[in-house]
């Protein structure tokens, strides 16, 4: 597919708005206030639950954890969603100790979600961390139907839309013409391409980047500084 390199609008959405991945990420970071696994995953929750008339474009489980309506083709899908494994990601860039990040990004993950969702999640994250992102292969082929919002499946085709692209932005076009949920994808492995550093690009050559509404992401400042205690801790 031939995937414009600008931002286009869309339907109920506002131009250069962000997502609940971005925003679901930052309630992560900004939660690590503490290194008990059951503090972080309370206080996560207690942001969620705080924040939730802000969101946009949640998934299934995380409406059904704040008790919000949930379609009746939605049901199969509540707890086995890509949401845990999209905002626990980065924090294999955060905690170099692996028994410590296992047991934070277990915790955050099983806040919301069940079994495999939580597993990978944590693959992930220990795939953030390593140098094993250097030299990934993927036999996965993407579904003519695009990427469902399954962790297992959005698992397959960040691998898949990683190991194709050199840049941010090639990771984003891939995965936005893999169709389905493409906002999760593009996220997830633009993030693991500029976590290697296959040829990085300076993030402000990206031409659209100005027209991102980034007053819509509050508490953006404050996630990072989170995030970047715990490293100099670690």
């Amino acid at each position: 597919k031939d995937i414009p390199n600008t931002l286009m609008k869309k339907k109920d959405w506002p131009t250069g708005g962000t997502s609940d991945d971005t925003s679901l990420t930052i309630l992560t970071l900004l939660s690590l206030e503490k290194s008990e696994p059951t503090v972080v995953s309370g206080n996560f929750l207690n942001l969620l639950r705080i924040e939730s008339e802000k969101l946009r474009g949640l998934g299934p489980t995380t409406r059904a954890a704040l008790g919000l309506t949930v379609k009746e083709f939605e049901l199969r899908s509540i707890g086995l969603t890509n949401g845990a494994m999209m905002r626990t990601a980065l924090l294999g860039l955060i905690y170099s100790d692996r028994e410590e990040r296992v047991r934070i990004v277990r915790a955050l993950a099983e806040s919301t979600h069940i079994n495999f969702a939580v597993e990978k999640a944590i693959e992930l994250s220990d795939l953030f961390a390593s140098e094993e992102k250097l030299f990934m292969k993927s036999e996965w082929q993407p579904p003519s139907s695009g990427v469902s919002n399954e962790a297992q499946e959005t698992f397959a085709a960040v691998l898949y839309v990683s190991e194709r692209s050199q840049s941010i932005i090639d990771a984003m076009r891939i995965s936005c013409s893999l169709g389905g949920d493409t906002d999760t994808v593009a996220a997830l492995s633009a993030a693991l391409v500029a976590s290697r550093a296959i040829q990085p690009e300076v993030v402000f050559d990206i031409p659209w980047l100005a027209e991102v509404d980034w007053n819509g992401i509050p508490g953006m400042r404050k996630a990072v500084e989170n995030a970047f205690g715990v490293m100099i801790q670690a």
